[in-house]
């Protein structure tokens, strides 16, 4: 959410306020810069008197599938309808005169994210005729084969166990900030396959509807999020405002073979004596789970522990932020990292006995810092805090403690002006330009052994 405050020092006689008339303060409680004005595409869409309104489609890995095609306009109740499936061929592999109902294709070709299989696409297509037989609207759109399961330790696809490598992200670039840029989206997803990324979270707000799609085409697994960060005060306005933007997120989205996972918020202050956090999340967890009861649900722990939190009952999958050797222990070994986080999660595994994620890990370092010893915003720095992470998640994912992990960020990236933020946040594993730094290279070399281990 974003929080307008605006300050005013109204009194009788002359204004003492240092701002001038009509000015106001503008603060945040999120790390990245909101920019302003229109970011993502508008479009008019010119439709025939009666079309084809909004679709929905359930599918499993058996091939079954349940959709539903709703009409409007005026002689909504007198077209004919035709909706077929066809393969990648442009082959038709089921056909039906109904605009509601369900079907099954025969050795059907399933969905996966990279690294599990192939993401294989469907069309799903329904076509709109008058009394007259002339056909007057034409929906298209591509779907998937696949289920989603989950136990106490891991999150299933089509039956087979999914380890996330991931990577936080932002839709933000320089020159364009969070405007939707379709060459900066292909060349972050270019870099994506180089590093051997199957999974990100969309931090935090869902991503353009044309990310989605290529998420879908490119087999990547996503954690789609709701714009809310760190919240505090769990007021019912607010809970309101969070509720629409759940049901927003949820309609379009859902049908999206490559979304495996909704995020009710990130880093909520709703721990420990933070008080009303399970009164405000309780009702919108039950409305996503009401929304969709075929995927899982979670919530992102930031500053939350496993002996102060009381949401984690309520979700299906635990994702938690650690910044061991940056924000906690600076300055440590990397040995220390890796005990302080193996640790941490440990507790959170034997508690809750839920699939954990680590969706955030990392430190800052700014280009063309050298320092040996190592030192904060050094290169050398953010490859010792990496390395401790990583002895820790080794460790942690052979004893099945975790089922998937992210580090901040994908890309340094813009924020508000702040003591500690010399020209935005820079915990990228690539400059803001999209230039590699020394940790890029240690990711993709760790994610290229860990598909290998799996796919031997």
């Amino acid at each position: 959410f974003v929080y307008n405050k605006r300050e005013f020092n109204i009194i009788d006689g002359k204004n003492t306020s240092k701002y001038p008339s009509g000015s106001f303060t503008y603060t945040v409680p999120f790390d990245f810069f909101h920019y302003s004005g229109i970011l993502r595409p508008v479009n008019l869409l010119i439709r025939p008197r009666t079309f084809v309104d909004e679709y929905k489609i359930d599918t499993n890995s058996k091939g079954e599938f349940n959709y539903t095609f709703t009409v409007d306009g005026e002689d909504r109740k007198k077209v004919r309808g035709t909706v077929k499936v066809k393969d990648e061929d442009g082959n038709t592999v089921f056909e039906s005169k109904e605009l509601s109902g369900s079907g099954q294709v025969e050795q059907a070709k399933l969905w996966f994210p990279r690294g599990l299989g192939s993401p294989y696409l469907y069309t799903i297509e329904a076509e709109l005729r008058d009394s007259s037989g002339d056909r007057i609207d034409v929906f298209r759109e591509t779907f998937g084969f696949r289920s989603i399961t989950w136990d106490e330790s891991k999150v299933y696809i089509n039956g087979k166990p999914l380890y996330c490598m991931g990577v936080g992200w932002h839709e933000e670039s320089p020159i364009r900030g969070r405007s939707f840029d379709r060459v900066m989206m292909a060349k972050d997803l270019s870099l994506f396959d180089w590093l051997g990324i199957n999974c990100f979270r969309t931090s935090h707000y869902p991503y353009a509807e044309e990310t989605m799609r290529e998420a879908d085409r490119r087999g990547l697994a996503v954690i789609v999020e709701v714009p809310s960060v760190s919240p505090s005060k769990f007021i019912k306005k607010s809970q309101a405002i969070h509720a629409s933007l759940l049901k927003e997120m949820i309609t379009r989205d859902y049908n999206r073979p490559s979304v495996i996972m909704w995020s009710v918020s990130n880093e909520p202050f709703a721990f420990g004596s933070y008080k009303g956090g399970r009164e405000y999340f309780a009702p919108l967890i039950d409305l996503m789970h009401k929304l969709d009861s075929t995927r899982p649900v979670t919530l992102v722990h930031g500053q939350t522990r496993y002996w102060n939190d009381y949401l984690s009952d309520l979700i299906d999958v635990i994702c938690i932020n650690r910044y061991y050797g940056w924000y906690i222990d600076m300055g440590v070994s990397p040995d220390q990292i890796a005990s302080d986080l193996y640790y941490d999660i440990s507790m959170w595994r034997e508690k809750f006995k839920k699939p954990i994620m680590i969706t955030e890990y990392g430190a800052e370092m700014i280009p063309g810092v050298l320092a040996e010893p190592s030192l904060a915003f050094s290169t050398q720095y953010q490859q010792e805090v990496f390395e401790g992470n990583h002895k820790a998640l080794d460790r942690l994912r052979k004893e099945g403690k975790i089922t998937g992990e992210m580090p901040w960020v994908f890309a340094d990236f813009m924020t508000y002006m702040s003591t500690t933020r010399v020209g935005g946040n820079h915990k990228g594993l690539f400059t803001r330009d999209r230039q590699p730094k020394e940790v890029a290279y240690m990711m993709k070399k760790r994610y290229d052994a860990l598909h290998a281990e799996m796919d031997g």
